[in-house]
């Protein structure tokens, strides 16, 4: 096995065990994490939602198709552009962990309606409005920049759009729940990271 399949592996045994034992450790509180097409909300926000769910699940059978270059118009990446790609997928680690650790009971995938939350803006919220969001785009780029194939990229544009498409229904969803304190928080932190 080569070095940079071995480093993509371990960054996303990483970030799916992080994703998986959050979610595991919410449930035994009897916390409902997943809430993807859950509830009542608008055919729009459902689809958005079921896409993206489907779509996530579907990353991982790409990625490790693509570490270990089992699909058709697999391209070498430059060494260059692995050290990068690699570094990004780190970063959106770090991201990821992060904000569901910021998060705590409150973190969930999807709109959560029916469910009790707190607004949270601090720790790694006082940089960017849906870090783990970052994380997981800054991850699916980072890996595809190491593994690109025609497959890939699509998969890697066609969920980045979806996760914007998400975010943008959240934030309707967090405008009415918090009013003003939402308001005010969303003009002084980016949507992404920063000026994005």
């Amino acid at each position: 096995m080569e070095k940079q399949q071995l480093s993509a592996l371990i960054i996303l045994a990483i970030f799916y065990t992080a994703y998986l034992s959050k979610t595991f450790a919410l449930s035994v509180k009897g916390i409902k994490v997943n809430q993807m097409g859950c509830g009542e909300k608008s055919d729009f926000t459902k689809t958005i939602e079921l896409s993206l769910k489907f779509s996530t699940f579907l990353m991982v059978p790409i990625q490790l198709c693509s570490i270990f270059k089992l699909l058709p118009l697999q391209v070498q990446s430059s060494v260059v552009l692995q050290k990068i790609g690699t570094v990004i997928s780190l970063i959106g680690v770090i991201f990821f962990i992060a904000a569901t650790l910021t998060m705590g009971k409150n973190w969930r995938a999807g709109i959560a309606k029916q469910d009790s939350t707190h607004f949270v803006k601090h720790g790694i919220y006082r940089i960017s409005r849906n870090p783990a969001f970052v994380g997981f785009d800054l991850i699916y780029l980072g890996t595809l920049a190491v593994f690109p194939n025609l497959i890939h990229t699509i998969a890697t544009c066609f969920t980045i759009v979806l996760f914007h498409l998400q975010i943008s229904e959240e934030e309707k969803f967090l405008d009415t729940t918090f009013g003003d304190e939402y308001r005010d928080y969303k003009r002084k932190v980016a949507r992404y990271f920063l000026f994005f």
